[in-house]
């Protein structure tokens, strides 16, 4: 679960770097007062407005789909069949414990029609 949840912190943080990341995360970010000091080393990020961009992208690089269910990251449906990432379009808070591994998210969603 350490693992899954270190990879999806490092996914979450790249993706500041795309198009879409600097402009709705990091842009959001940067007017609430965040330096770019503290998103690094928060290690703040954003999990892109689809459907299932983590959860592919952890499946491709060999991550277990049960495992990124059971680190909440994934929320899995009918044994498999269906399956969506739980923080879909958000920025992201990853939490850590006090050896510094990341053990949760909170995520901020940045639409106003939720």
């Amino acid at each position: 679960m350490f693992i899954v949840s270190k990879f999806a912190t490092e996914w979450f943080h790249d993706q500041l770097k795309t198009e879409e990341g600097r402009a709705i995360a990091y842009g959001y970010l940067r007017e609430r007062g965040f330096s770019d000091q503290t998103i690094e080393d928060f290690q703040l990020g954003y999990n892109p407005d689809q459907w299932t961009a983590l959860t592919d992208s952890a499946v491709e690089a060999g991550y277990q789909l049960e495992y990124l269910d059971k680190a909440g990251l994934t929320i899995v449906r009918d044994e498999g069949a269906k399956k969506f990432d739980r923080f879909k379009g958000r920025v992201m808070f990853p939490i850590h414990n006090l050896s510094g591994r990341v053990i949760a998210f909170g995520g901020r969603t940045l639409k106003s029609d939720k």
